[in-house]
């Protein structure tokens, strides 16, 4: 099927439509509302597991099935190649979707961080960790937000934690539609099962032992790994 589809490569269209994710009303941008991320996340491992799963996009799936429709990349040289798609355990060619893969590292990060200054070895291997500031590296340097932040109020006016942060652009801000993002890979007829259960059992992850100071040293034993 896909040696097939790999001959036919006129009139390619994106796997996922520009206008699933366009804005058609303004997008208020971050700094307009309450921040997503509560402050106190980190206070101990149970809250941290609560506040994960309040999290709007906390168990988003990466991928989409592929459904016959393929792509294509450009390499070094600007000639089109054929863009494979995953095979998943179940026999299924899919797509991981880089925006729904970023949110997954994510949270992912954002949970081993948690587990880390809780005196927890995290779950995932150094390798996935630096892919996933790789994918946000690449994803902030992509987009280029050139909006400036500032404050409603004279700085130095009011503590900085009670400060209220503003944003200045030419225009009012257009975030692309992240929650249309996610419906779209949530229609049956593409969806993929979140694989990974987050969900923590804290009795199944090891301490780092007593004598490693995170503030002095690296815990040589490593890193459990998932992947």
């Amino acid at each position: 099927m896909v040696l097939a589809a790999a001959r036919a490569w006129s009139n390619i269209e994106p796997l996922v439509p520009d206008h699933v994710t366009a804005a058609t009303d303004p997008l208020n941008y971050g700094y307009y509302v309450p921040e997503p991320i509560p402050y106190d996340i980190f206070n101990n491992v149970s809250l941290m597991e609560q506040r994960i799963a309040e999290l709007e996009y906390a168990n988003v799936a990466t991928g989409v099935k592929a459904n016959s429709q393929y792509g294509v990349y450009i390499d070094d040289s600007g000639r089109q190649q054929f863009l494979y798609p995953k095979i998943t355990i179940n026999n299924t060619e899919a797509y991981v979707i880089s925006g729904l893969h970023q949110m997954h590292c994510m949270m992912e990060m954002l949970r081993d961080y948690g587990l880390l200054v809780n005196g927890f070895r995290p779950l995932w291997n150094d390798h996935h960790v630096i892919h996933c500031f790789n994918k946000w590296y690449r994803s902030i340097a992509c987009s280029a937000d050139s909006t400036a932040e500032g404050y409603q109020e004279p700085f130095g006016s009011v503590p900085m934690s009670e400060i209220r942060r503003a944003s200045w652009a030419s225009s009012v801000p257009r975030c692309r539609d992240f929650r249309a993002l996610v419906r779209w890979a949530e229609d049956p007829i593409r969806a993929l099962p979140f694989h990974y259960d987050s969900g923590l059992n804290v009795t199944a992850v090891s301490r780092l032992s007593e004598e490693c100071d995170l503030t002095k040293c690296r815990d040589e034993g490593g890193w459990k790994g998932l992947d």
